[in-house]
């Protein structure tokens, strides 16, 4: 019989953990950090030779599993999309199979009927022959933060969770724009009526809540000729 593969548990700091902490006594290994395991998980993934996988599970803040709810995007450790989806299944449960080693991200989505309670994607170390297992959390109901997101990677602006790279954001006045590094890179939003963000390293954010309408465009100042948004603010 082979030595089964170890199972790494990785997390992610929640921009909300202090309060779900708090309210709901999530545990510290929910809150942040990175968690190592060592034991064998039912199912294991068999990975192909040189290749790892991703074995994860989308829970609430409590960590009681949400099943078939929503979709999971694979992104690359620069924000880059991997254009690999993953639905979850009836005990919550999703699996990226086949990747190369490597440092991931995780994004949850599910519009108009859950969001995801982690500020920025959850970070997943995928290594040869092995599999990453993690937890993502996702909370029912609207976004009551009432905002845009737009992630910042490198070298792009993106809005969430359909927007193309470096295209138009649209949102109405009154929201908050808010954009996120979830690149490696240090960057910027220059422009706009807001017109500098000041230097942006990961997982720095920014926000802008939308006084005027009109467009406006948006840059890098460290990548301008590569990185360039729009915004367009309707009543």
């Amino acid at each position: 019989m082979g030595v089964p593969s170890p199972v790494h548990q990785a997390t992610a700091l929640s921009r909300r953990s202090f309060l779900l902490t708090a309210a709901t006594g999530v545990t510290a290994a929910a809150a942040g950090g990175l968690v190592l395991s060592c034991t064998k998980a039912s199912g294991d993934i068999v990975a192909p030779v040189g290749r790892g996988s991703l074995r994860g599970q989308v829970v609430d803040a409590v960590g009681a599993p949400q099943p078939a709810l929503g979709r999971l995007t694979l992104m690359y450790e620069s924000g880059l999309r991997t254009g690999a989806y993953a639905e979850t299944d009836a005990a919550g449960a999703f699996t990226f199979t086949n990747l190369l080693p490597g440092n991931y991200q995780v994004r949850f989505d599910a519009p108009g009927v859950a969001h995801m309670i982690e500020e920025v994607p959850v970070p997943a170390a995928v290594r040869s022959g092995e599999v990453t297992a993690l937890q993502v959390h996702a909370q029912r109901g609207p976004d009551e933060t009432d905002e845009v997101q737009i992630y910042i990677g490198d070298y792009f602006y993106q809005a969430q969770p359909f927007g193309i790279e470096n295209g138009e954001t649209v949102l109405k006045l009154g929201v908050k724009a808010c954009w996120y590094n979830v690149g490696q890179l240090v960057h910027s939003v220059t422009g706009g009526p807001w017109v500098e963000s000041g230097d942006m390293g990961r997982p720095a954010s920014f926000m802008w809540v939308a006084d005027r309408v009109g467009v406006f465009g948006y840059r890098c100042r460290y990548h301008p000729d590569r990185m360039q948004g729009t915004l367009r603010v309707t009543s």
